[in-house]
């Protein structure tokens, strides 16, 4: 758990003039932010009746994926209720992230 919050979720990386509470803050919103993508995975598995081993590395890349099609539809102006109810949206999220 603390893995995958130092290398995906930034646990290391704050600066902080007034140690004890800004560091509990940041502590507590790293492991949060580990603990919501873990509750959406098991959602997943559940929902596609798949088991598989949860990987911080998969939920970083889709939102990272989502943030340039979210980029190219403003840039382009298309239009985004179009984009997003394709049958294959949801697919494209997840282009690659491995497969376990």
């Amino acid at each position: 758990m603390f893995r995958d919050a130092k290398g995906f979720t930034s646990l290391n990386d704050f600066q902080t003039r007034d140690p004890p509470q800004p560091t509990h803050y940041h502590l507590n919103a790293s492991l949060t932010a580990l603990n919501v993508a873990k509750i959406q995975d098991n959602e997943l598995q559940q929902n596609c009746g798949v088991q598989h081993a949860f990987s911080m590395a998969n939920w970083t890349r889709k939102y990272h994926v989502d943030i340039v099609i979210n980029r190219f539809i403003s840039m382009f102006g298309f239009d985004q209720t179009f984009i997003k109810l394709h049958p294959n949206y949801n697919r494209f999220l997840f282009f690659g992230n491995i497969n376990h």
